[in-house]
């Protein structure tokens, strides 16, 4: 059988919550920091959204332009994403221990490709109580210039000549419209989960090649693929 690379993206997918708590930790540090005030969370949250599937960097610069703010409105976020401002937000997706046991059985390389970085996405895992052993990578656009993150399809072109693996056998599993624009430029197959941000009919306009509503489906969509 082809080796076939399965990344997925983790807020939205392999765990929920996170996206509001990210939002809530957003607002916080940049109300704390003094860069915004009640009337401008609406505009805040817009922009953030704008940007969404970003580094957590960029996604405060949306908002963010004054250096000295920024960098105090970026330690206060970090600081919150520990607390239970976010991790109240929490849980595992439904389905996804059944789906890495599926895939792990079925000969897959699944690796995690996240915009978060992966010092959270560790803290995360262990919190929801999923192993980060069960994938060969675990890489965050944190690691990545700006220019390169998504949508730029560079993260995964990394992650395909990493594993040596085609476009053709690479799947990419998200739940925003950057995941699939990068899924597209990379022409890898790309699949929308709706456990996260986006709608069926987002997804729908954006073309995306599938869309399951959470990862019970996963398997009929490897079966075709």
């Amino acid at each position: 059988m082809t080796k076939k690379l399965l990344v997925f993206d983790f807020d939205g997918v392999l765990v929920t919550g996170t996206n509001e708590g990210y939002i809530r930790c957003y607002i916080k540090a940049m109300k704390d920091a003094g860069a915004i005030d009640d009337t401008q969370e609406a505009y805040a949250r817009e922009k953030i959204l704008e940007n969404w599937g970003s580094d957590y960097k960029t996604e405060i610069l949306s908002v963010v332009k004054d250096p000295a703010l920024f960098e105090k409105t970026r330690r206060l976020y970090l600081s919150f994403l520990q607390t239970g401002l976010f991790l109240s937000t929490v849980k595992k997706a439904p389905h996804t221990d059944n789906t890495l046991a599926f895939i792990s059985k079925n000969g897959f390389v699944p690796t995690i490709l996240s915009g978060s970085p992966k010092d959270h996405i560790l803290r995360v895992m262990s919190y929801v109580n999923i192993n980060p052993t069960q994938f060969m990578e675990i890489k965050s656009g944190c690691e990545y210039p700006k220019e390169h993150q998504k949508p730029h399809p560079f993260m995964l072109l990394d992650q395909m000549k990493k594993f040596k693996v085609a476009p053709k056998d690479t799947i990419y599993v998200g739940d925003a419209e950057q995941d699939i624009l990068m899924a597209k430029a990379a022409m890898v197959t790309s699949v929308t989960v709706l456990t996260g941000i986006i709608d069926r009919k987002t997804a729908e306009n954006y073309k995306t090649d599938f869309i399951i509503n959470d990862l019970s489906e996963m398997g009929v969509v490897l079966k075709c693929t």
